[in-house]
């Protein structure tokens, strides 16, 4: 007999304590029983969890049903354990292409000449496969954002320090506007990220803490007696030594998803620091131009009085030298002000 019953999700409460009793030969709570009978995902925050229930373990995990998304939903894997048999209930998310019960009947196979229980080594598997998924989705995102970031900023390592960005603050208008643009447009993307990360984080942190606790053999997340009475460690040192190997991935994923963050936040500061740039360039020009056109006013205002005593109006070369001067003082102000790059 198969050590796994994966239920249809129609049992009634009753039925699905009787078989609890007569699979598992223990007393479900009527907690673990609820959990059980899920029949759809919640809007809540996804929420991985393992603990011990006197003589059985109730846990429940959070696989990524499509890790190649951006934004990814999950499928919600929920059991309760003995050292030989689990019980196990499903909800799948719309967009998983994984076929459970196949994977399950892969994850109950254990290697030959290993006395671990059954049941550890099933949820290991599964811990070990919830976090393949979310290393690949995690990558996933790396890699996106480093695309993008080398599209719009150019051969730049964003991950290192922002002070190896290219120097925009001297970049003319039209060339930061643009610069501006593309980053306005993956913006919406880098927003809706910025609002599933932490969606993201808590189940990557979660299922880290759960390895953890695992790999130190910490009691209330292990059994230490079968249901006969038996002293039988339902994670045994064997089958911790692939659960510190499982750890380190983990581990090795939340590190992937902290450079995400980093990434998302350096892209932010980016945009932030191009749009200020743009509005204080914004400022310079229309200065530039105030003091462009008011010294010419300034000249014209001045000779255009009715002084008779001016001396520039009996001059035979006034009239020429009110043009020298607006001219020569426009092309000093252009000259001046374009290589501050503030028209």
């Amino acid at each position: 007999m198969s050590p796994i019953y994966l239920l249809n999700q129609k049992e009634s409460a009753t039925e699905l304590t009787e078989i609890g009793n007569s699979f598992l030969g223990v007393q479900l709570h009527p907690a673990a029983v609820n959990h059980l009978r899920q029949r759809s995902l919640d809007g809540r925050l996804p929420f991985p969890r393992l603990e011990r229930h006197v003589d059985y373990l109730f846990g429940v995990v959070y696989v990524p049903s499509n890790a190649k998304n951006l934004a990814p939903d999950y499928d919600r894997i929920t059991f309760v354990a003995t050292h030989d048999n689990v019980i196990v209930s499903v909800i799948s998310h719309g967009t998983s292409p994984s076929i459970w019960e196949k994977l399950f009947e892969d994850f109950s196979e254990v290697e030959s000449g290993d006395s671990s229980p059954a049941s550890g080594h099933f949820i290991l598997k599964i811990l070990r496969y919830a976090t393949e998924k979310l290393s690949v989705n995690a990558r996933h995102l790396e890699e996106f954002l480093a695309t993008e970031t080398w599209r719009i900023l150019g051969a730049v390592d964003l991950t290192r320090s922002i002070s190896d960005l290219q120097n925009t603050e001297h970049l003319r208008s039209p060339e930061r506007r643009r610069l501006l643009s593309q980053l306005r447009v993956l913006s919406t993307t880098s927003s809706e990220l910025f609002r599933i990360m932490p969606r993201m984080r808590r189940v990557a942190e979660e299922t880290t803490d759960i390895l953890r606790s695992l790999k130190d053999n910490e009691s209330q997340r292990d059994l230490y007696k079968d249901n006969q009475g038996n002293a039988r460690e339902l994670f045994s040192q064997e089958l911790e030594i692939y659960i510190a190997d499982t750890y380190l991935n983990s581990r090795i994923m939340i590190g992937t998803l902290g450079e995400v963050d980093s990434l998302l936040t350096k892209l932010f500061e980016k945009a932030n620091q191009l749009s200020a740039e743009e509005h204080e360039a914004g400022g310079r020009f229309a200065g530039a131009i105030t003091s462009i056109m008011l010294l010419p006013t300034f000249i014209v205002g001045l000779y255009g009085q009715n002084f008779i005593d001016m001396p520039e109006t009996d001059w035979h070369y006034g009239y020429l030298f009110s043009w020298g001067a607006i001219i020569t003082i426009t092309v000093f102000q252009v000259v001046f002000f374009r290589r501050r790059r503030w028209i």
